[in-house]
Formats: C-alpha cells, sequence, structure tokens
C-alpha cells in the first residue's frame, strides 16, 4: 500500500497518525462521508480544440452541455458533460463522451460511446481537472475509432 490519500492523491507519509484515517487524510475521509461530492467543470466550453496530430489527422472536441440522464448502471438520475469528438470532419463517425457529476473515491464515471457501443471507465478527478490530459485521453480515443 502506498502512502497516498485515495481522495486527493497527495502524500501522506510525513503525516501524524493522529490525522490519519489508514493512508487517507482525516479530513479528506470526513468530507467523504458526510457529503456527496460533484465534479464541477469550470468553463467546459474551453476544451473545445480543433487538434492536428502528428500523422496529419485532425480530431475536433466540442462541448455539447450539462445534461440530465439516468444512469445505466444503477438507473437513478444523474448529471453528467457531454462532448462529441470527430476525426477528419467525418460526422458519421463520432465518438462521445460522458464525464458523470458525482464523484466516488476520487474518482467519476467516464462513458465512451462510439460506432453504436458503450465502453464505461472510472478516472481520478484530477485526470478530468487537467485540461491537457482529458483533452489528449478524447484524442487517444477518438483515434481509436
Amino acid at each position: 500500500m502506498s502512502w497516498t490519500c485515495r481522495y486527493c492523491g497527495k502524500d501522506t507519509s510525513d503525516i501524524d497518525y493522529d490525522y490519519l484515517d489508514g493512508y487517507d487524510h482525516l479530513s479528506c475521509a470526513l468530507s467523504n462521508i458526510k457529503m456527496k461530492t460533484k465534479l464541477k467543470i469550470s468553463n467546459p466550453e474551453k476544451i473545445n480544440s480543433k487538434n492536428i496530430c502528428l500523422d496529419k489527422s485532425t480530431v475536433e472536441i466540442v462541448y455539447m452541455g450539462l445534461n440530465a440522464a439516468i444512469n445505466a448502471a444503477d438507473k437513478k438520475p444523474c448529471s453528467l458533460y457531454k462532448f462529441v469528438g470527430t476525426m477528419n470532419s467525418s460526422f458519421g463517425n463520432n465518438t462521445i463522451f460522458e464525464i458523470h457529476t458525482d464523484i466516488t473515491d476520487n474518482k467519476v464515471q467516464f462513458n465512451i460511446w462510439r460506432n453504436g457501443g458503450v465502453e464505461l471507465n472510472r478516472l481520478h478527478v484530477n485526470v478530468i481537472r487537467d485540461r491537457s490530459e482529458l483533452i489528449n485521453r478524447m484524442i487517444a480515443e477518438i483515434k481509436k475509432s
């Protein structure tokens, strides 16, 4: 087990045991128990981008909005950020990304829709909040199509 808080992702090796819950910060663990945390992406439209890749292909990502939906896993209402990606402007072959707003264990559900199927993933919140990392992951998934 590593000395990393699973809620905030920071090192806890130099924290006094009185302030830890296992390997997690006590404050992080208590915060997670008290309230259900929601992901907030500030200015999601700034993720809109047209990227020229090394192989000369172009990948475009467009923010479609914050949508309400029913979670397929537990059949409960949820909110999600929706993005559409296309490669070389071929609108018939879109990749749709859904980033859920519910945070559990510092991760969010990240759905990828392509070719009529869906791939369910869970990503660490820090990946979502790092715009360049999120865009790079989206580009990689679009290029798989």
